[in-house]
């Protein structure tokens, strides 16, 4: 088999395309990580705060 530079370029094609995906798959990865860890921290803080509010009897939401 001859190398000429149809059969040299495809594999490295191939793998500039994987890299690619790859990059965009661990782009995509860590915003979804982000975002839900930001809403979990968000959520048990207030449900902390619910949790303290009530064991001190005060309102969590105040009416003035």
């Amino acid at each position: 088999m001859t190398w000429n530079s149809k059969n040299y370029s495809s594999p490295h094609r191939l793998i500039r395309l994987a890299d690619i995906f790859e990059h965009c798959f661990n782009v995509v990865i860590g915003q979804q990580l982000l975002g839900t860890t930001t809403q979990l921290c968000i959520s048990s803080y207030e449900i902390l705060s619910i949790h303290i509010c009530r064991s001190n009897g005060t309102r969590f939401i105040s009416n003035k």
